[in-house]
């Protein structure tokens, strides 16, 4: 009797299942509107059968067409239902499973903080790989997380590294190195000679393996920095740095920015590249001409989003936004002139003449203390046409 009843609850799950299975086929085929009816039967089915299994695919479906026809609304709200239903029932697959789509809803699902520790728990589980709109994501569960603008940390499967500094100096020094030439296929002689400059080749080839190995060591996970052709690579699947994440940002918004096309995602990415620079690259640490090379590179970037991003807000006449846009870059670089010009104008559009005048007395103490002399030209006309103003 108990197996007939396991019976024909199976048969009559099967028939949810088979909408939900048709409904991700007319998305396939463009057809979303006739999907979506679909999985309003199927998810009407699943309440009828408590087919709750089902019914987290359904919302999964659901979230997959929201996210493809730019619906955000539906798609933080069936996300929302999937990532409860699976976190209560410990759901570990759905029907119809997709790693791609499932990657792409994971990580929408961890940007928009719902359920993350049940969204992490999966990806590990399910080995899930991130794909480039993971890149960003310091949130996804990374076996290995180096953040390099904001001093220098190590996080492993989550956790601060702990280490003796003096007894570590060179597996980090040759990390740093690793990342300020790019992270990826970088000619081990390259690392070596920044490492040990007034080394012959042998001794810097027999240095640069040993201090690899006690790297991989204090990492714990080996397979994070990979060796091939005589060529270092950090392995972006399982190893996630701030440099490399602010970078990947960067270029998408010069890619917008170079079109000249509007675009509410650049905006939004910009906010997020932005708020991620914490600082410069490494500090203060100058002792590798590559490591000097790859924070004025970063800062560049950085004040090209800052620049791109206030001038989005000014041009949406949001001088708020756009005066803390610009206090921000002002927190990161103060001997940036045109940032305080920018940040006048802003506070003269706001009403606010006292607070542009006190802007501009920043930049003046700022100029003779950085470089001995007085605002620019540009900078004084500013000055002046703000004094003129009733």
């Amino acid at each position: 009797m108990l197996a007939e009843k396991k019976e024909g609850r199976g048969l009559l799950q099967s028939v949810p299942v088979s909408h939900l299975g048709r409904a991700i086929c007319l998305h396939a085929m463009g057809r979303s509107a006739e999907a979506g009816a679909c999985l309003d039967t199927a998810l009407s089915l699943c309440k009828r059968y408590n087919a709750l299994q089902v019914a987290f695919g359904c919302h999964l479906a659901r979230a997959e067409i929201a996210l493809d026809t730019h619906d955000d609304g539906a798609v933080h709200g069936a996300l929302k239902k999937a990532m409860r239903i699976g976190r209560e029932k410990g759901y570990a697959n759905a029907y119809f499973w997709s790693p791609r789509v499932m990657t792409r809803l994971c990580a929408r699902a961890l940007r928009e903080e719902i359920e993350p520790e049940y969204v992490r728990r999966l990806i590990r589980q399910r080995k899930l790989m991130p794909d480039a709109c993971a890149i960003e994501m310091e949130q996804w569960p990374w076996l290995v997380r180096i953040v390099a603008l904001d001093g220098f940390k190590i996080l492993v499967d989550g956790i601060p590294l702990q280490y003796a500094r003096k007894a570590q100096h060179m597996p980090l020094a040759l990390l740093k190195v690793l990342l300020a030439l790019g992270g990826a296929n970088v000619p081990t002689h390259q690392v070596a000679d920044a490492l040990w400059p007034d080394s012959d080749g042998d001794t810097a080839h027999w240095s640069l393996a040993t201090t690899l190995r006690r790297l991989r060591k204090l990492l714990r996970h080996p397979e994070v920095i990979l060796l091939r052709d005589k060529r270092l690579t950090l392995d972006t699947s399982i190893c996630w740095s701030d440099t490399r994440a602010f970078l990947h940002m960067a270029n998408q918004i010069k890619h917008v920015a170079q079109t000249g096309m509007e675009n509410d995602d650049a905006v939004e990415m910009a906010e997020r590249a932005i708020a991620g620079y914490r600082g410069h690259f490494l500090g203060d640490e100058n002792w590798a001409t590559a490591i000097i090379t790859k924070r004025e590179q970063l800062r560049r970037s950085f004040l090209k989003i800052v620049e791109w991003l206030g001038m989005q807000h000014e041009g949406s006449q949001n001088w708020d936004r756009a005066t803390d846009c610009y206090e921000y870059g002002l927190q990161i670089d103060a001997s940036t002139e045109w940032l305080y010009r920018r940040l006048m104008k802003c506070h003269q559009r706001l009403g606010c003449k006292t607070e542009a005048l006190k802007t501009y007395d920043r930049c003046r103490c700022m100029m003779s203390a950085e470089f001995g002399s007085c605002p620019s030209p540009k900078t004084e006309a500013i000055r002046q046409a703000i004094l003129e103003t009733a």
